[in-house]
C-alpha cells in the first residue's frame, strides 16, 4: 500500500513539473515522448490526468495500456472505453 501511495505522489509531481515547464522537464523518458492524457473517470466523473509514453504512427498518437506489465488494464483504459472525449497535451500544445 505504501508503494502505491508514493507512486501516486510521484505522478502528481510529474504532472505538476510537466505543466510548469511545458514538458521541458518530464516531457520524455527513455527516448520516448510523454503526453498528458486527460479523461473523465467512468465511475466518478472527475477529471483524470495521466502521463503516458507515446509514439507516432504517421499523424496518429500511439499509447499502450500496459499498466507496468501487470495483467490488469490501467484505469485510464476503462475511462477511455467509456468516454472517448479526451484531450492530450504534448509539451505546450493541447489537442
Amino acid at each position: 500500500m505504501l508503494t502505491i501511495f508514493f507512486l501516486k505522489i510521484a505522478i502528481k509531481i510529474h504532472i505538476f513539473i510537466y505543466r510548469q515547464t511545458n514538458g521541458s522537464l518530464g516531457g520524455s523518458t527513455e527516448g520516448a515522448g510523454v503526453l498528458l492524457l486527460t479523461s473523465k473517470g467512468r465511475k466518478t466523473g472527475k477529471e483524470r490526468i495521466t502521463p503516458l509514453s507515446f509514439m507516432m504512427d504517421g499523424s496518429n498518437y500511439v499509447i499502450i495500456a500496459s499498466n507496468g506489465g501487470i495483467k490488469k488494464n490501467p484505469g485510464w483504459f476503462y475511462n477511455l472505453k467509456e468516454n472517448k472525449d479526451v484531450t492530450i497535451r504534448i509539451k505546450d500544445i493541447t489537442k
